[in-house]
């Protein structure tokens, strides 16, 4: 039952993180087409199927996106939106405005979102682990 557990939460949290996707790339009231390509793209990157991405699509909550308010949760969403878009080992113009988009309404500044960004993609690139990267964030902050 712990292993279950496991996995509902995981899917529960990966559900969560490509709703926020979804919304990010919906906030300006259109999904246009690089934007559906990349959702499919991190959809599948998190298990999903098609037919679950266009789901989620279609049944995309009209609401602004809410971002988590502990900032130790908005730097992993950006985290994981970063490794998503990397995994295949290049970094689109559509991948990356949307990471700023992400940063942007997740409650970064201008400059923070500029600095986590590049510390997200050297870090990632290099092998460094989540916190790691979120301490080095931490540290420059104070």
């Amino acid at each position: 039952m712990g292993i279950e557990n496991n996995l509902n939460n995981e899917k529960e949290s990966s559900k969560k993180h490509f709703l926020n996707l979804v919304q990010i790339a919906g906030a300006d009231g259109v999904i246009n087409k690089s934007e559906l390509e990349l959702l499919h793209s991190m959809g599948k990157h998190l298990g999903f199927s098609d037919s679950e991405i266009d789901e989620y699509i279609q049944k995309r909550d009209s609401k602004k996106y809410t971002p988590p308010i502990e900032l130790v949760e908005r730097f992993h969403l950006l985290y994981d939106v970063v490794s998503m878009a990397l995994a295949d080992g290049v970094l689109f113009k559509n991948e990356m405005l949307m990471i700023k988009q992400l940063a942007a309404a997740s409650g970064f500044n201008d400059h923070d979102s500029e600095h986590i960004i590049n510390l997200l993609i050297n870090g990632i690139k290099y092998k460094k682990t989540e916190e790691e990267l979120f301490l080095s964030f931490k540290q420059r902050k104070v």
